[in-house]
């Protein structure tokens, strides 16, 4: 929809290679009303894509998939986190990357795998809502839901950061 924010979701954090979601890979947004600009790149979950097309796409949002656990999740603070999502921006650096909405906007996160699949999805899918709605969510906490969850069901009372900046 018109309406609706465009977001960019990239299942890679490397940087040797660029792989933006596709609905197909991307069902953990369904429902967020936001556009993902992936959308009409093909059938398969993800596309390898060169940087500057999101110089074409502008999107309001771009949320990158943390695949490598280690970086986030059990045991990081979100100072370690901030230093990471420094460290992640740093890297995409390209000529007209800063002009980008989502940058300009400070809309540009992280996200842990741990909170986007499996039997926490709900976890992540409150997230990328919130990020993109924060109006509409003010009262919904996904950090305290991953806590309580992790908690209540594995009988893990840890601390850790699965996804930074958390909105507000």
């Amino acid at each position: 929809s018109a309406d609706y924010p465009k977001f960019y979701y990239e299942s890679s954090s490397d940087q040797k290679l660029w792989y933006a979601y596709t609905s197909v890979g991307v069902s953990i947004v369904d429902g967020c009303a936001a556009d993902n600009i992936a959308a009409s790149l093909g059938s398969s979950s993800s596309y390898q894509i060169e940087p500057e097309w999101l110089l074409t796409q502008n999107p309001d949002f771009m949320f990158l998939d943390m695949m490598q656990g280690a970086e986030s999740g059990p045991g990081k603070t979100e100072e370690d986190m901030a230093a990471l999502w420094m460290k992640l921006k740093d890297q995409r650096q390209f000529p007209g990357f800063l002009d980008i909405k989502a940058i300009k906007n400070n809309n540009f996160y992280i996200i842990d795998r741990d909170i986007t699949s499996g039997p926490r999805w709900v976890v992540g899918h409150a997230y990328f809502a919130k990020c993109m709605h924060p109006e509409l969510f003010a009262d919904i906490h996904p950090d305290e839901w991953n806590l309580e969850y992790l908690k209540e069901f594995f009988g893990l009372d840890i601390t850790g950061t699965w996804a930074y900046p958390m909105p507000k």
